[in-house]
């Protein structure tokens, strides 16, 4: 968190909170006058727990779920529902992206954490769409259709294995029991990287 700009972080919101609430408050009125209509965000497994290293990411996802949670119990009378996907690791482009936008704005040589970036760098480069964890687009898909036809939608769509493990561990783990989780999954990503 520390080594990104504000302007770093107001665009992460600006893409993942800010725009998806724009879009949202200009169906809102137009569902409301139908008497129904459904609102489906997408978060993430970083929107219910944080990793290190993903502070705007982690952040502009929990706001995520927060403005759904709201919107939820907001617009239940007026016939509108609201449901949340929550993947987890799903092949696509976006951890190239992320690592490109990152390389560009983030001074790593500068940075305290300089090493940790350098073996992150050289791990997310790696090939993880062979981690039997990520799934394809698909998994999202299914999610999505079911929210969008079925008559009563759920609240909330995990997606993958890590994401509905993570939904079960924190009813079950303290804070720092998920911290220490988290920390050793960190460590390993770092160390697999080398």
């Amino acid at each position: 968190m520390e080594d990104i700009s504000h302007e770093v972080l107001y665009a992460q919101f600006a893409t993942n909170v800010f725009g998806l609430m724009d879009v949202t408050r200009m169906a809102i009125p137009i569902m409301r006058r139908q008497g129904q209509g459904r609102i489906i965000n997408i978060s993430s497994i970083l929107g219910l727990i944080s990793m290190p290293f993903r502070g705007a990411y982690n952040a502009s996802k929990h706001a995520v779920e927060a403005l759904s949670d709201t919107l939820r119990l907001e617009l239940k009378p007026s016939g509108i529902l609201v449901s949340t996907i929550e993947p987890g690791p799903i092949e696509s482009r976006f951890r190239d992206t992320t690592i490109e936008f990152a390389v560009q704005k983030i001074d790593m040589d500068k940075s305290h954490f300089q090493s940790q970036y350098k073996q992150m760098l050289g791990a997310f480069r790696q090939k993880k769409a062979d981690s039997p964890f990520t799934c394809k687009t698909d998994a999202v898909i299914s999610k999505l259709i079911h929210a969008i036809e079925s008559a009563n939608p759920k609240p909330k769509y995990p997606v993958t294995f890590p994401t509905h493990l993570f939904v079960w561990l924190k009813r079950l783990l303290s804070v720092r029991m998920i911290d220490r989780l988290l920390r050793y999954i960190s460590a390993k990503e770092l160390n697999a990287g080398k």
